[in-house]
Parts: C-alpha cells; sequence; structure tokens
C-alpha cells in the first residue's frame, strides 16, 4: 500500500486592480504526475475550476482555496487571499497634435485598469457645439480617441476644446471633464 503526503504552494495574497486578470500559479510539490483532482472554490472568478492554473478576473475580495487529490486518496488545501481594488486611474493629455506624424495624433484617456469601459467620450468647441462623439469603447485605445476631426471628419482648427467622458467604475459610472488643446 501506498502512502503519500500532498505538498502545495501558492501565493497566500494576491492584490490586483478590479477587472485586471492573472493567472493564478499552482505547484505541485510532490509527485505532481499522480494528481487526479483539482479543485478550486469558489470558482466565479476563475476561468475553470478544476485546472492546474486558471485565469482570474478580479471581480471581488475573496477567499479562493484550491484542494489537490493525488491517486492514493492524499489530499491537500491551499488558500489565496484576493483583494480587489476597486479605483480607476485615467489621465487626460492636455494637447495633441493630429498632424499625421503618427506621435500624439489622437486624443483618448489612458489609465488602468486597460480594459475599463468607456461609455462615452465627447468633444465639443469653446461655444458648446458637439463636434467628435464616440460610445462604448476601452481606456487606452488609441483608435477610438478623437483625432481632430468633426463628425463629418472635416479637420478643425487648432484651438482649445472641452472633453467629457463617461467611464464605467466598479462603483457605477464617473464623468470626467477638462480641456484639450489641439496643435498643428
Amino acid at each position: 500500500i501506498e502512502t503519500g503526503d500532498v505538498k502545495l504552494q501558492v501565493s497566500p495574497k494576491i492584490e490586483l486592480l478590479f477587472g485586471t486578470k492573472q493567472k493564478l500559479n499552482l505547484i505541485v510539490l510532490s509527485n505532481p504526475n499522480d494528481v487526479i483532482s483539482i479543485i478550486w472554490s469558489p470558482s466565479d472568478q476563475l476561468s475553470c475550476s478544476d485546472c492546474l492554473n486558471p485565469e482570474l478576473t478580479a471581480d471581488h475580495d475573496a477567499l479562493i482555496n484550491v484542494t489537490v487529490t493525488d491517486k492514493n486518496g492524499c489530499s491537500a488545501t491551499a488558500s489565496i487571499q484576493l483583494i480587489v481594488k476597486k479605483e480607476n486611474k485615467v489621465y487626460f493629455p492636455n494637447a495633441f497634435s493630429p498632424n499625421g506624424d503618427n506621435i500624439n495624433d489622437y486624443f483618448y484617456p489612458i489609465g488602468l485598469p486597460a480594459n475599463a469601459p468607456i461609455n462615452i467620450l465627447n468633444i465639443y468647441d469653446r461655444w458648446g457645439n458637439l463636434v467628435f462623439g464616440k460610445k462604448d469603447f476601452i481606456l487606452s485605445s488609441e483608435k477610438d480617441g478623437w483625432g481632430g476631426t468633426s463628425g463629418n471628419h472635416e479637420k478643425l482648427n487648432p484651438g482649445v476644446y472641452i472633453y467629457m467622458v463617461e467611464i464605467q467604475d466598479v462603483d457605477g459610472p464617473k464623468i470626467y471633464s477638462g480641456d484639450i488643446s489641439l496643435i498643428q
């Protein structure tokens, strides 16, 4: 009769920004070829509940347990304390030059987490007229930003424009506004 002892190693604590992804690294220290069962619980934030290294999508704080059983019926459990930081860090450039040189040609919000949803990006001229509008894209997406043109793709004159951005935060939508200088 073979008897064994299952030994596991995981990071005991992980801190991530809301919405970010990270692969969980489970290491079976004793006879990894003898493993017959892996169970992650709760698995609601994981890509799988029975694989060695699931991908975690940080959604809420949790104590995640993993239980590994070997062919001899021996098992071990390890825990990971997941702490989800619920803050978006968003930055807005104060000037851009849409001159086609592929350097700073678009105005768009930049920040973390990079996949935070942007509900609305509106650009207004100094008289309050909407000159550009875009909906439903993600933070730090240059191709979805404003290229200094009006809705009918006409180049706008250099000057100061006003932006209004609604970003979907973990606690609901947040609105940011400010001014951006279009320079040539």
